[in-house]
């Protein structure tokens, strides 16, 4: 979490610039990065399909002075709906799966996924994502997906996300040698950055 601190402070701080750059935060939770990306410059914009997360983030937001939109919703690359226990505090290791929508509990929200390719911000054809946050919780590949428009037109500059190998067969995705595979697609031509827990790592912003 410090170099998270680290870098996302860093790369906003460098990247916000112009009023079309967007902050994206997709797998919110309880806004700790929504809200960082709000005091920047950048328009903030955080996506989470819990929906008992959205009141406090919007909490924090407004005691902060700040401003943020935030989105009950689920990134993925082709509709559907998740059936969400809404009665559970706001978990930091949620993701929806089959298993999940599978039970019947009570007091369950219904909530819609949509595309990133067709968020309102990015109908502006000079707004672009300086800088996407994605904790998932193994739903990396599909989320990337949603965006695949955005991609092949070059309007994100920068992605910063954590891989959880051992939820990907939950997401459809066959092995980890297919997931890195079809990663190593995407970013071609990047400037990839790797940080490994428990270790120090010299972070350097790339201007």
């Amino acid at each position: 979490e410090p170099f998270m601190v680290d870098a996302i402070t860093a790369i906003l701080a460098s990247a916000c610039v112009t009023a079309d750059a967007l902050f994206i935060d997709s797998g919110m939770n309880e806004g700790m990065w929504t809200v960082l990306g709000a005091h920047s410059t950048c328009r903030a914009i955080g996506i989470e399909p819990q929906p008992q997360c959205i009141p406090p983030v919007r909490m924090a937001l407004d005691r902060n002075g700040l401003s943020a939109r935030t989105i009950n919703a689920l990134l993925a690359p082709i509709p559907t709906t998740a059936s969400i226990d809404a009665s559970r505090p706001c978990f930091g290791g949620f993701q929806p799966n089959e298993s999940e929508r599978a039970q019947g509990k009570e007091r369950r929200a219904q909530v819609e996924s949509f595309r990133l390719d067709e968020l309102d911000e990015l109908k502006d054809p000079s707004a672009h994502v300086a800088l996407w946050h994605l904790d998932v919780e193994g739903a990396e590949i599909p989320v990337l997906r949603s965006a695949a428009k955005l991609f092949a037109e070059r309007r994100i500059e920068r992605v910063l996300f954590e891989i959880t190998f051992k939820r990907w067969a939950q997401f459809g995705i066959g092995s980890k040698r297919d997931g890195l595979e079809e990663l190593r697609r995407l970013f071609l031509g990047w400037t990839c950055t790797w940080a490994c827990n428990g270790r120090p790592f010299p972070w350097r912003p790339v201007a």
